[in-house]
């Protein structure tokens, strides 16, 4: 039960921080003049969370290069904070609007979801005419200041014989007033140092190939009235990420230690999609009115993949394991957590 509380209140806090309400009449007030811009806008803007969503549910797999002995097990927590680099914090606006005649930005960078909450640009249109101009505009979101995403894992490992292990994550959908969330994952690890003459004379030597993927399931309802206070009961922002990883490990395993170094690749696809009716904050004059809507605006998809590498230990007493590890590539993260190990 505690592991779902903290799942769940840190995806609310994640998703929760994505876009002010506010900020979703400026969504829907760009996606009714120009679907298109508004999507490549957003696309940029949220970018850096889809892919931290997605580096993060692949870590937290694996504490040791050693596999468990058959029918061995372990149940582990792991807390995994994802960082993001400054580059990441902006998106270049001045690109993105120079491909729609008609439109104009006051400046040429903009904050992403992880940027600054100051120097926000706006992106404006003659909603007049040429003869009688009247150049209307949006100010664009800003950001939240803060460069790094926290994300608990829960894992459970069971060892076979042949020297393998399978392992699994798995939390059936939970609701906590508007959010709700659901997660599974399946992975397995190979030993393969045993069946290599020189290196399984070295007692201590563990070497090791994983594959794991991770799937997150997660809606939040939200709630955005139009000018004249008019709601709507369908909104949300529904969240799914899909992330794999493949790895080989090779570590030093002593009776209270173990240390280890992997490299490998992973590849994540995180959606993110704004669900429901939403009012039209502007018309052709700029006034605010509340007849005009907008459905579905937004679903945006963000891809990311690549190399990386990590080094990490754990301390072993008894059945109890405490563990530390550090993964640098795109994103960094930082993981540590509590287990406890049999075999």
């Amino acid at each position: 039960m505690v592991r779902r509380i903290v799942l769940i209140l840190t995806l609310c806090f994640s998703m929760g921080s994505v876009m002010a309400q506010g900020e979703l009449g400026v969504l829907a007030s760009m996606a009714e003049k120009s679907p298109a811009l508004a999507k490549d806008i957003f696309q940029e803007y949220m970018n850096p969370y889809g892919e931290m969503f997605g580096v993060g549910l692949n870590s937290g797999w694996y504490n040791t290069s050693k596999v468990h002995s058959t029918l061995g097990f372990d149940v582990t927590v792991t807390a995994s904070w994802v960082t993001a680099p400054k580059s990441a914090s902006t998106f270049d606006i001045q690109s993105i609007v120079d491909k729609y005649p008609g439109f104009s930005t006051s400046q040429s960078t903009s904050p992403t979801i992880i940027g600054d909450k100051s120097n926000i640009p706006t992106v404006g249109w003659n909603a007049g005419t040429t003869a009688s101009p009247n150049i209307v505009g949006v100010k664009l979101p800003e950001g939240l200041d803060f460069r790094h995403l926290p994300l608990p894992m829960f894992k459970v490992g069971l060892g076979l014989p042949k020297n393998f292990e399978i392992m699994g994550r798995f939390s059936p959908q939970v609701k906590l007033a508007d959010f709700k969330v659901g997660m599974w994952g399946l992975g397995a690890r190979w030993q393969f140092s045993e069946v290599i003459p020189v290196i399984k004379r070295v007692p201590f030597l563990a070497m090791t190939v994983m594959g794991a993927y991770t799937s997150v399931n997660s809606t939040y309802g939200i709630d955005f009235s139009g000018a004249d206070g008019v709601g709507f009961n369908d909104q949300e922002i529904k969240l799914d990420a899909g992330a794999f990883t493949g790895r080989l490990l090779v570590g030093a395993n002593f009776p209270f230690i173990n240390l280890y170094v992997g490299a490998g690749y992973g590849t994540a696809t995180t959606k993110a999609m704004l669900n429901g009716t939403y009012p039209v904050a502007f018309n052709t004059a700029g006034d605010l009115v509340s007849t005009k809507t907008v459905k579905d605006p937004f679903d945006l998809k963000f891809d990311n993949s690549g190399i990386d590498f990590n080094a990490g230990l754990r301390v072993k007493m008894a059945i109890v394991t405490i563990h530390v590890d550090y993964t640098v590539g795109k994103y960094n993260v930082l993981s540590g957590g509590l287990g406890f190990s049999f075999r």
